[in-house]
């Protein structure tokens, strides 16, 4: 599916896939007249691809989205 939010990323053959949303908090992709409000993405921090240090600026802008703000 391609949409105007561009995170269409395919898994590799193996190792770890990229970073997505963090499944407790499903990104909803904005779609032009669809019937659902659009989200803004939460990381999901338990990537084995992300260094600790990553994961606390990632936390950071978490948790700016999930009070509210806009990244």
């Amino acid at each position: 599916m391609n949409h105007a939010d561009g995170d269409d990323y395919l898994l590799p053959e193996s190792g770890p896939g990229p970073v997505t949303f963090d499944p407790a908090h499903p990104f909803v992709p904005t779609v032009p007249d669809g019937p659902n409000q659009p989200t803004f993405r939460v990381a999901d921090l338990t990537n084995p691809i992300l260094k600790p240090w990553a994961v606390e600026q990632m936390r950071g802008a978490n948790d700016e989205v999930l009070n509210g703000k806009i990244p």
